[in-house]
């Protein structure tokens, strides 16, 4: 029991609590720090604040988005290919995820492979 209360009292009590949802620690995970960019953007103080990404339109401005994944379905809106100059439709093949409610506007301005 001494040992027990000593330990107890050596962690100090910030230490001994456990993270909630609402402290940016608890999203800042081994998975969180391997997306550098996470972390500059500081995003576990978003996502603490309950930010999801819901009602956020992302324009992606890349070589392309593969529209048929799954993780994309329902997600995308309708967007255009400058290197084409044509429209590019939801499902169409035209790639990353900022936040996992919002909807995705996609333009290739790059040709991709």
């Amino acid at each position: 029991m001494t040992l027990l209360l000593a330990l107890s009292a050596s962690l100090g009590a910030a230490q001994a609590q456990s993270l909630t949802p609402q402290d940016p620690a608890y999203w800042e995970t081994p998975e969180y720090y391997g997306s550098h960019a996470l972390a500059q953007i500081n995003a576990s103080t978003a996502y603490a604040l309950g930010f999801t990404g819901a009602n956020v339109k992302v324009g992606v401005a890349d070589s392309g988005i593969d529209g048929r994944h799954p993780e994309f379905a329902g997600r995308l809106l309708p967007g255009y290919d400058f290197t084409q100059n044509i429209p590019i439709l939801p499902g169409q093949y035209d790639d990353p995820v900022v936040a996992k409610d919002k909807k995705m506007v996609p333009y290739e301005i790059v040709k991709g492979p």
